[in-house]
């Protein structure tokens, strides 16, 4: 009897340890970010492209949801910044590398069915201000076809870096294509 109540003790903990383990978005709110979205002000074009991933997160030893994203920024016909032609790379731990993808995003945690959660945040890599790390959140519209995309700079930004800027705006809008 003392065995069977150590061995339900243990399978009750474990259970719950794997239970916490687990933040991937069974809501599906997530996919609704996936796809390639387009801004385009004046001779500004802003490509971006999302899709998402079901990663193992070192951080927490568990499986997580992510959306891994890749953006090209465009003056007229001269690329200032891009990424875009990795957007179809196949995304492991064998080939992911940390210049071959610049967005990577998360949804809140906790998130609930019932509500209607369509934010997601992260970081954006901007390549041309020393590859500082830019503060992101995203946005859908209630239709999923309008995104808003608002960052900022990191904490301790530009220290040692040379960063002066920002290369793409603070906030701009984006149309799913």
């Amino acid at each position: 009897m003392k065995k069977a109540l150590i061995f339900i003790l243990i399978f009750f903990i474990g259970a719950f340890k794997i239970q916490a383990q687990v933040k991937f978005d069974t809501c599906q709110y997530i996919v609704k970010f996936a796809g390639e979205w387009r801004y385009a002000n004046g001779i500004d074009t802003i490509r971006v492209y999302l899709r998402p991933i079901r990663a193992f997160d070192t951080d927490f030893q568990g499986v997580q949801d992510v959306l891994y994203g890749w953006h090209e920024y465009k003056k007229g016909n001269i690329i200032i910044e891009s990424v875009y032609q990795n957007r179809f790379m196949p995304v492991n731990v064998d080939t992911i590398t940390i210049r071959s993808f610049s967005i990577g995003l998360k949804m809140g945690s906790g998130l609930d069915c019932n509500s209607s959660s369509r934010t997601a945040s992260g970081a954006i890599n901007d390549y041309l201000q020393a590859n500082e790390t830019k503060v992101v959140t995203i946005t859908l519209d209630p239709t999923g076809t309008i995104m808003t995309w608002k960052q900022r700079h990191s904490e301790g930004y530009g220290v040692f870096t040379g960063a002066t800027g920002m290369t793409l705006p603070r906030e701009f809008v984006l149309f799913k294509q």
